[in-house]
């Protein structure tokens, strides 16, 4: 092989790295929350595994059963994930001003908390499941959380329940949502009762 043959292999290798380190990064890469860094920063790298944080449309989030996670002001103003799940009892908390879409499936079995008012959170018509008795919807003034799933689960919401949420102007989005599954509590001396509330001028939650 002469020289010019050896250059030619060379760079035929080169450009093949590059086609596969290209399609490595346009894949979905699953990152779960840790909180090895000793905040609930989502904008921390180093509490997520892989230590990359999850911003655009090639990461799915996974936060387990009873962490909280704040959507906090030093991340960039708007979230692109293909998946997102939220564990049993998990937080997600959005700042004002952020915005989270999510562009495939959401698995939802925590709170989604918007109550600080202007953010936004979306998922997308068909793809929301809501798995846990520990789901609830809040939304602040100016925020809006459009959740299209076809399914609400409250079976195992024990007592009095405030499922939805909407206070001073927040608007929920639930029109997609086909069926609200229930069941009685096991004290059947109790009763139970649960609710969505929209509170204040503009206040809205789309059930139809």
């Amino acid at each position: 092989m002469n020289s010019s043959d050896k250059r030619c292999a060379v760079l035929h290798t080169m450009v093949a790295l590059v086609g596969l380190a290209a399609g490595a990064v346009q894949g979905q890469t699953v990152v779960t929350w840790t909180g090895a860094a000793g905040n609930q920063n989502w904008s921390d790298p180093l509490n997520w595994n892989p230590n990359v944080v999850p911003s655009t449309g090639s990461f799915s989030a996974v936060i387990p059963a009873g962490a909280t996670v704040r959507i906090d002001p030093a991340l960039i103003t708007s979230l692109v994930l293909a998946d997102l799940t939220l564990g049993s009892n998990a937080t997600l908390q959005f700042y004002p001003g952020r915005s989270l879409t999510v562009e495939r499936l959401a698995s939802i079995g925590g709170v989604v908390d918007q109550s600080l008012g202007g953010s936004t959170f979306t998922t997308q018509p068909g793809t929301t499941t809501f798995t846990s008795d520990r789901v609830r919807v809040s939304v602040g003034s100016g925020a809006t959380s459009t959740i299209l799933g076809p399914v609400y689960d409250t079976r195992g919401i024990v007592g009095n329940s405030t499922l939805m949420s909407a206070v001073g102007g927040g608007v929920i989005n639930a029109s997609a949502m086909t069926n609200w599954n229930g069941a009685w509590n096991d004290d059947w001396s109790a009763v139970q009762r649960h609710l969505v509330s929209a509170v204040g001028t503009g206040s809205t939650i789309n059930l139809s």
